[in-house]
């Protein structure tokens, strides 16, 4: 904020844009959702462009991305400390998710870090729900995954694992 870089991505300004039109805008409505991103970015900034000074700065997009980046943190240490049982591990993997560029992405309105941490999300619930066969891991994850979905275009390729088998991808077995 005080280096005045939390808008330098034209795509940050416009998705900060784009949550303003949908309470503000010629007109205002969802129908100003998804038009080039999925509207899971967009969404959560509307609360926060409603205040002037969040939207002009680019507060308004950090905040969503700074609280997805901490869900990502606790996610890779819960993971990397379940599967290595080394709490050790858990922290140097969260050292490793705090590289500059994601710390740079975490505090911009860019969908970037919101997509690893629900993709976190379903590697871990996925993970606890094969250890542990109980259906609300299995639940957890299946919304996590929905989430990610809803976050980029990345994500549709968790929505339909058994269609690689027909493009000749081996798909992992549990």
């Amino acid at each position: 904020y005080s280096q005045d870089t939390l808008t330098l991505f034209v795509d940050a300004k416009t998705r900060l844009m784009t949550a303003k039109r949908v309470i503000d805008g010629i007109t205002p409505g969802l129908g100003q959702l998804g038009l080039s991103w999925l509207p899971l970015q967009t969404v959560p900034m509307i609360p926060f462009v409603t205040n002037g000074f969040l939207y002009r700065s680019g507060i308004a997009g950090s905040i969503y991305a700074m609280a997805c980046y901490v869900l990502a943190a606790v996610l890779m240490y819960k993971l990397v400390s379940s599967v290595t049982g080394d709490k050790g591990s858990g922290l140097i993997a969260v050292l490793a998710l705090s590289a500059p560029n994601l710390m740079y992405m975490q505090s911009v309105a860019m969908s970037e870090v919101p997509f690893i941490a629900y993709f976190l999300a379903g590697a871990y619930f996925a993970m606890k729900w094969v250890s542990t066969d109980k259906v609300g891991y299995l639940v957890a994850c299946a919304f996590a995954v929905f989430l990610v979905t809803l976050t980029r275009f990345e994500g549709w390729v968790f929505l339909f694992p058994t269609l690689y088998e027909g493009f000749g991808i081996p798909v992992l077995e549990a």
